[in-house]
């Protein structure tokens, strides 16, 4: 694995709506709910049930809007997401950015190197040594070092304010030398940890660590050690906001997180007891780490409804029933039990969503290409829902996998065409790279023209003016980024 590599993330995200949000400039911040009563719900990739912690959801200046959460599982995990963390999958590279809005970005890379390109229009380069830098299409740049020194940053696109991650790596928990290593759950699946994020508005939160030794016991009682847990026990922000993470001194897996209004999320043996009085039952773990039903009870509840998570032999398709009884079908998903997929995959392939009575209300089918190094882009999707059929074909793709070209074709016959061209502006000392449209138009299979936009930008990427069907408005504060 030399000249090159590309960022890996081993975690799912849900981005979480947040509170109205105020300006980084005014000095004042704002928060998500902390007592977020959210029912935990399985993830359509893994299987897993988890549940959003979130931590912080504010704007910064020049555009920049920062979101981060936390996710416990139903197995007793907590999930704190890096911003990077480097892996492989199959023959190729692959990794996965979380973006400011919370999301999970596709990145990936030949085996033996070539440039990172990706289907969520970022890209970028990682070095042999750690060191990243990767453009989001509006001029973000996601940078730091990966190996060394522990530092991640995320720029505004001209670098007005910033985001930094400061991580270390639990294998210096373990003592050198010997045969201490760290367990395969928790920290130990990547051994990068975040201690610190700070942003340039003044805001930081911390989050502590600890660790123990595990033993299991052999024959005649005697117990031998196995591994060594490294785990957060606190994350706490200096607006005097503290989670604390309750851990089984065996294991270290979680017995309850506490909120900062002192609610609390209680962890036993078969069942957890969430903020909200919900108990939720489950049946017994898969040699895949996923739980088939969870019977939900307590609270008001009148009734014990259940969900179950279930796949097929190839563990490429994915159903999830329920407790109203719908089902949502997901066909195609990558071999993965995190997101660690094989970039060839691409995303599902098919979304069918059916009613307690099994009648298909939405279907939703994609078909991916991929590029030289396996990196996967849609080029068609058609959706089903109300008896309505719409065909999308995407085509004319630029350099950074954006389509220039967008054929619709209705059920009824009607075909509408979308031509996009962009601006492309080369980082600069003063604003990232960015990829912009300068102009979409819209016209109908003859040609008729029925929708115009024009954008004109300046040398920093700043929207100056946009041409709206020959109405043209000026934007003369260079305050809007796209």
């Amino acid at each position: 694995m030399k000249n090159f590599f590309v960022l890996y993330f081993g975690l799912f995200s849900v981005v979480f709506a947040a509170q109205k949000l105020k300006s980084g400039s005014d000095n004042n911040l704002s928060f998500p709910v902390t007592n977020n009563t959210q029912i935990m719900s399985y993830q359509p990739e893994t299987g897993d049930f988890t549940k959003e912690i979130p931590i912080i959801s504010t704007s910064l200046d020049d555009g920049l809007n920062f979101n981060y959460s936390a996710y416990i599982s139903n197995n007793g995990q907590l999930s704190v997401p890096l911003i990077i963390t480097i892996g492989l999958g199959n023959k190729n590279l692959i990794g996965f950015v979380r973006d400011v809005n919370g999301g999970v970005n596709t990145l990936s890379s030949g085996a033996n190197g070539g440039s990172a390109v990706s289907n969520t229009h970022f890209h970028g380069t990682v070095n042999g040594s750690g060191v990243f830098s990767i453009y989001s299409s509006d001029g973000v740049l996601y940078t730091g070092d990966a190996f060394h020194g522990y530092e991640g940053y995320i720029y505004s696109p001209h670098k007005k304010s910033k985001v930094t991650f400061s991580y270390s790596n639990a294998k210096y928990m373990i003592e050198p030398h010997t045969s201490e290593k760290l367990c395969d759950y928790g920290l130990g699946l990547t051994g990068l940890y975040v201690t610190k994020i700070s942003l340039s508005n003044g805001y930081e939160v911390s989050f502590n660590i600890s660790s123990t030794r595990v033993y299991e016991e052999h024959a005649r009682g005697q117990q031998f050690y196995k591994c060594t847990a490294v785990y957060y026990t606190k994350i706490s922000d200096n607006q005097g906001r503290v989670w604390t993470f309750g851990r089984n001194s065996g294991n270290g897996f979680l017995q309850n997180v506490k909120y900062p209004d002192g609610r609390q999320i209680k962890f036993d043996f078969s069942h957890i007891t969430d903020v909200n009085g919900i108990t939720y039952t489950y049946g017994s773990l898969t040699s895949k780490h996923q739980f088939p039903y969870v019977n939900y009870s307590g609270a008001n509840l009148t009734q014990s409804p259940r969900e179950s998570f279930s796949v097929d032999s190839s563990y490429t398709n994915n159903t999830i029933t329920h407790m109203n009884g719908s089902v949502d079908k997901y066909l195609g998903y990558p071999k993965h039990y995190t997101i660690s997929a094989d970039p060839g995959n691409g995303t599902y392939k098919e979304h069918k969503k059916l009613d307690k009575s099994g009648n298909v209300v939405y279907d939703e089918v994609n078909t991916w290409n991929y590029t030289a190094n396996a990196t996967p882009y849609l080029i068609e999707q058609t959706i089903t829902q109300d008896g309505v059929t719409i065909s999308k074909k995407f085509a004319d793709f630029n350099a950074y996998l954006y389509p220039q070209t967008i054929t619709e074709t209705a059920s009824d016959g009607q075909i509408r065409i979308t031509k996009t061209t962009y601006l492309e502006l080369q980082a600069s000392a003063t604003h990232g790279h960015m990829v912009k449209p300068k102009k979409i138009q819209v016209t109908d299979s003859s040609g008729k023209v029925l929708h115009t936009i024009v954008n004109q930008y300046d040398s920093e990427g700043y929207l100056i003016s946009s041409t709206n069907d020959g109405v043209e408005r000026d934007f003369p504060n260079k305050c809007v980024n796209s």
